[in-house]
């Protein structure tokens, strides 16, 4: 076997090692039979929905991303796009916040675009969703002006 190989056994090993010693810290206070009867509780068609629209965020993230990166110049494969974006989600879990970095790095190495650009495509998706989260408060404070503000008044009448 040569170096590579063993680096890649060994990469595997190491990250499989982590993920039962991560659900181990994560159950070892639990008492299985209770933690069983709750899971029997849950409706499996709330978690199905709920893994459907959180795939397809991925999957969404990913081709805006590709749009963005096509505005350069660079291309990549909606794939290797979408694999970027679940590398800097599961790297969020570890690191908060360094997910961005890990996303743009993980695109790098297979597609070699720059990864101060593709950190730049990061940035400029962080504005467009930032002024879209404003413009839906605005919109939302216009249509629901009344409700907001009777909910305002109850809330200061009951303080007082």
């Amino acid at each position: 076997m040569n170096k590579k190989t063993i680096l890649k056994i060994v990469k595997y090993i190491a990250s499989l090692g982590f993920a039962f010693g991560i659900l181990y810290l994560l159950f070892k206070n639990q008492d299985p039979v209770q933690l069983v009867k709750e899971i029997q509780k849950v409706n499996g068609s709330w978690i199905f929905l709920s893994m459907v629209f959180g795939a397809w965020a991925y999957v969404n993230r990913g081709l805006r991303w590709l749009i963005l990166i096509d505005a350069l110049g660079y291309t990549s494969t909606k794939l290797k796009s979408i694999d970027s974006v679940s590398v800097g989600y599961f790297t969020n879990l570890l690191i908060p916040r360094a997910g961005e970095i890990s996303r743009c790095t993980s695109l790098n190495q297979v597609e070699k675009i720059p990864v101060d650009k593709l950190f730049g495509t990061i940035l400029i998706e962080r504005v467009i969703d930032f002024i879209a989260l404003i413009c839906l408060f605005l919109i939302t404070i216009l249509l629901k002006y009344n409700e907001i503000f009777n909910f305002y008044k109850t809330l200061t009448s009951q303080e007082g």
